[in-house]
């Protein structure tokens, strides 16, 4: 009878735990100053990706508002005529895309002609870019160029070269006194002296915003491993 009744009374031992042991577990213990600097990395980190994707939705809208149509055309290109367009970024090198201006044999007018790009060697310098002349069959992307942001900022480097911030047609026509049409040719093969300028990428940007969230993605893993802990063991 007494050991009916002491067996029922006797705690109960968990198998792989010594008796006069409680099992462990983690608990979550958020410090006020590693939650602080986790909230702000995440913060930054997910605001760069969607900066990244809102670069990439205007490169796609800038390539389909200013991508017209292929064409080909015929003309006599201006000798000793250059445009160059200023903080053209290539594999981390600044420099210029060199535009020629080519009258063309319909009497439509003048197009500037995209040519290529060129490194930057010196501000005071009028880069190497070639001189086109004669009669030329040429095709290309005619492209409408970006909307313009306050003033071209016209500069002339040397005869007949101007350096510019952005292509404000009207302004260029003015100071090239040439009828410009309101549109670019982007060359399909660029000569040689000015290397093909890069299309734009979405994609890349796409990709630096799926790096951002990733980093945002690391923060918060830290987060929770640094504010993990177990309680104390009670023998």
């Amino acid at each position: 009878m007494y050991q009916e009744k002491y067996s029922q009374h006797k705690p109960a031992v968990h198998a792989g735990v010594q008796p006069g042991l409680q099992p462990r577990g983690w608990r979550f213990h958020p410090r006020p100053l590693i939650t602080l600097i986790a909230l702000l990395g995440t913060l930054f980190f997910v605001g760069l990706g969607f900066w990244q994707l809102q670069r990439a939705e205007a490169k796609r809208a800038l390539v389909s508002a200013t991508a017209m149509a292929g064409i080909s055309v015929t003309g006599r290109w201006h000798d000793g005529h250059h445009v160059l367009l200023d903080n053209r970024v290539r594999n981390g090198r600044a420099g210029y895309a060199v535009f020629t201006p080519l009258q063309l044999d319909d009497g439509q007018g003048t197009v500037l002609v995209e040519r290529g790009w060129v490194p930057l060697e010196r501000r005071d310098r009028v880069p190497e870019v070639g001189a086109p002349h004669g009669q030329a069959v040429l095709r290309g992307i005619a492209q409408a160029p970006a909307p313009a942001r306050g003033d071209a900022g016209i500069e002339t480097l040397g005869a007949g070269t101007l350096r510019v911030q952005h292509l404000d047609i009207p302004a260029l026509a003015t100071t090239l006194a040439l009828p410009l049409l309101p549109y670019t040719l982007r060359l399909e093969q660029q000569g040689s002296h000015a290397q093909a300028t890069p299309p734009l990428q979405p994609e890349r940007n796409i990709a630096y915003a799926v790096q951002w969230f990733i980093f945002a993605g690391i923060v918060v893993a830290l987060y929770l491993g640094l504010n993990l802990e177990r309680p104390p063991r009670k023998d």
